[in-house]
């Protein structure tokens, strides 16, 4: 006798009302409505998933309790990121973060070599007009000293020549003056550009330093996340294999007793243990399923995804199944 026949001839209908009410039917009791507002191209193909599971796991079909021998448990499929590929990744990660930091020194050290620059040419201007200033004031004194001698008739005395080259000997000596003042403005100036060079090339180096730190601190994260993602995927898929196995015992005792004429009278006790074991492994499975979708999300954007649909995720993950992926996507932060 199949196990179909016997489950028809030995269930109660309670029995099956019972089953039928929680498991059976999973896309009306936890999924109202799957293309409702969270719609959207990796929603629907998780929704998508979650239905095909339930689908597996219906097992009503018509007028007929169809138990499954084996239950076709889906392995998680992890491909970690290589080594190369986290470095890539926390390069990427932080491209605009370097590009940045190198722009604002190099256009701070431009800005401050255009203001010194400009100082230069408002000083060699200053100079040129102290010269000219020197020549007007000389000029203006010999023209005078020449005129107050032509008027006492000393025009050609040696006195009035004496004074013209006294007058001649200061002024060269003021422009000398001023032309040494300009050099060495000039030289002051052009001894901050270098300055400002060195500084500029100074704190590149430091923020290269920088740079290399965060970009090991965010590749040792990856690499967390990459250990602590294979960790999970080979301690779900061995849970499965346990659970395979263990299903199968179950089988097995249920058609014993359905053979040895127990199961009518075990009936109840039956149908927890069924109801149990079915809706524990169909959690399992979807908790798998939805891990997946988030974790091809950024982690804030898992958690804002679950909280913002959490009667969704209640419904398709229990509530402990809700609160643990929550505190397991807030823990990749």
């Amino acid at each position: 006798m199949s196990i179909t026949t016997k489950l028809n001839s030995g269930l109660s209908s309670g029995l099956k009302t019972g089953i039928s009410q929680i498991l059976l039917n999973p896309q009306k009791a936890a999924v109202p409505e799957l293309l409702g507002p969270y719609a959207s191209t990796p929603q629907k193909k998780l929704e998508e998933e979650l239905a095909k599971i339930d689908s597996r796991f219906d097992l009503y079909g018509t007028n007929a309790y169809n138990l499954p021998k084996s239950v076709d448990y889906t392995e998680l499929s992890y491909t970690p990121l290589t080594d190369d590929e986290i470095k890539k990744y926390a390069e990427d990660a932080l491209k605009e973060y370097r590009l940045s930091g190198a722009s604002q020194i190099n256009d701070s050290a431009a800005r401050s070599r255009a203001d010194l620059t400009s100082s230069k040419a408002g000083l060699s201007d200053a100079a040129l007009k102290k010269q000219q200033e020197i020549d007007s004031a000389y000029d203006a004194a010999k023209q005078s000293s020449s005129s107050d001698a032509l008027k006492r008739g000393l025009a050609r005395s040696s006195i009035i020549v004496n004074k013209l080259n006294a007058l001649e000997a200061s002024k060269a000596g003021a422009k000398a003056d001023a032309a040494e003042s300009l050099i060495d403005g000039l030289y002051a100036i052009d001894q901050k550009i270098a300055d400002l060079e060195t500084e500029r090339l100074d704190a590149l180096d430091e923020f290269d330093v920088l740079y290399a730190a965060k970009l090991s601190t965010e590749i040792q994260k990856q690499k967390e996340e990459r250990r602590e993602r294979l960790d999970e995927v080979i301690k779900y898929n061995n849970n499965l294999k346990t659970q395979n196995a263990d299903y199968g015992l179950d089988y097995a005792k249920t058609d014993s007793a359905l053979d040895s004429g127990l199961f009518e009278k075990n009936a109840e006790i039956a149908e927890k243990e069924l109801v149990v074991k079915m809706q524990q492994q169909i959690y399992a499975e979807k908790y798998a399923a939805v891990s997946d979708h988030l974790y091809n999300m950024a982690a804030a954007d898992a958690v804002k995804d679950l909280e913002n649909k959490k009667s969704f995720y209640q419904e398709q993950l229990g509530k402990s199944g809700y609160d643990k992926m929550l505190a397991e996507q807030k823990s990749r932060k």
